[in-house]
């Protein structure tokens, strides 16, 4: 990107901020920042985003179907937000905002991104994050995160304290779903006793059983989060739908790609469609057939590489749309990676991009040249990077938009 494309891309980040903060009743706007007019808050959102890659368990859940009052006070109450209280928001870009009318300004937060729900803040004394959101987590649920910023302790664990865990051939009997038993150890004394249920996700592409505890306090220490490998693999499992698969572009399909690519916004939180309005003759005749001989690498355009397009079915239904690039140019390498993907509105929050991701990435090892899968995220999209790191994608890097995240082969 050159540098004056990086001023336009500063504006229109701005802008976009500006046009979402003045949406927003209840609040007064006291500053908004520029990209890094903050690194200490950068800094703490960072640590917050990281802890993604552990799949941990949310703070607070809420059933979906609960009325938008019990939404709003489980909100208020479990984040304890404070009227009058000033808050950092993120926003595309951080700012600092006022709360003059508590339930005005949720129920405006709520809503602050028209494609989904909830909203990310921080207090301004960086002590906590807070976070409600919907994920892939649980597709029953509304989720709260909240982070807690602990000076001088790494994952919430003090450096002293031992863990005693279960002996291997204990845990080889334990069936999926037990509970573990572990005692907290610091210098030999018992803290607590607690258990773990047997967990699993993927690390590195490769899907292991793990063990995942809670947050425990005691006295002496306060232990956020413990993961321990556990001797083994096991069959993925999100929970998920077992009838979710990927289709390559096809013309046999084309009456509801037609109906999902134009139903497909042109650019929604980085993923890029260029055909969004495009007419029936369009689609049929050329966009289509585009797809198919650019997995092929032909008729590309100079500097372009082959892409494959997929879409992800659910039955007859296509509720997703993945796109992996066979390798990367310079320029993809710094920004868009192999893979992009978008979930149709109405199936979001409920594991699909998890398991679709899961699917592409299987797909992508046998395309790619690369040691690893490149990928990226809008910073305002935590959702999205949690799918990434749930499949195993770690954090390489970031700048004041997005997060660049990697999956090792």
């Amino acid at each position: 990107m050159t540098e004056r494309q990086k001023i336009i891309a500063r504006k229109l980040a701005r802008q976009s901020a500006k046009n979402k903060l003045k949406q927003i009743s209840g609040i007064a706007l006291l500053k908004l920042f520029g990209e890094n007019e903050n690194p200490a808050l950068n800094e703490l959102c960072s640590a917050y985003f990281s802890t993604f890659e552990y799949n941990l368990e949310p703070y607070s859940k809420l059933p979906y179907k609960s009325p938008k009052e019990k939404i709003f006070s489980w909100i208020i109450d479990t984040m304890e937000l404070r009227e009058k209280g000033e808050y950092y928001l993120f926003c595309g870009l951080w700012s600092k905002i006022k709360i003059l009318d508590l339930k005005s300004a949720v129920s405006s937060l709520w809503r602050i991104d028209e494609d989904t729900v909830g909203f990310l803040l921080a207090e301004t004394d960086l002590s906590r994050i807070l976070e409600c959101s919907l994920d892939s987590r649980d597709e029953y649920h509304y989720v709260i995160d909240i982070f807690e910023n602990v000076e001088g302790e790494e994952s919430g664990m003090k450096p002293d304290i031992q863990i005693e865990k279960a002996s291997e051939a204990d845990l080889d009997q334990i069936e999926k779903g037990d509970y573990i038993p572990y005692s907290f150890i610091q210098d030999g004394k018992i803290l607590a006793n607690v258990s773990a249920n047997r967990m699993h996700f993927i690390q590195n592409g490769v899907p292991k059983y793990y063990i995942q505890l809670g947050t425990v306090t005691t006295d002496e220490a306060t232990v956020t989060c413990v993961i321990f490998p556990v001797k083994g693999n096991a069959d993925l499992n999100y929970g998920g739908n077992d009838m979710l698969y990927l289709k390559e572009a096809n013309m046999e399909d084309l009456e509801q790609e037609y109906e999902f690519v134009t139903s497909t916004p042109e650019n929604e939180t980085g993923f890029t469609n260029p055909e969004a309005g495009c007419t029936k003759d369009e689609f049929t005749y050329k966009i289509l057939p585009g797809y198919i001989d650019a997995a092929k690498g032909v008729g590309l355009q100079e500097g372009w590489v082959p892409e494959t397009e997929f879409f992800l079915w659910e039955d007859n239904i296509i509720v997703g749309w993945f796109r992996i690039r066979h390798w990367l140019t310079e320029e993809l390498a710094k920004g868009a990676g192999h893979i992009g993907y978008g979930i149709k509105k109405e199936f979001r929050g409920k594991g699909y991009a998890s398991i679709g991701l899961k699917l592409t990435v299987e797909k992508a090892w046998q395309m790619i040249r690369e040691d690893e899968i490149y990928m990226s995220v809008h910073k305002d999209n935590p959702a999205s990077l949690r799918v990434q790191m749930k499949n195993g994608a770690y954090i390489h890097h970031e700048d004041e938009r997005e997060i660049y995240t990697r999956i090792k082969r």
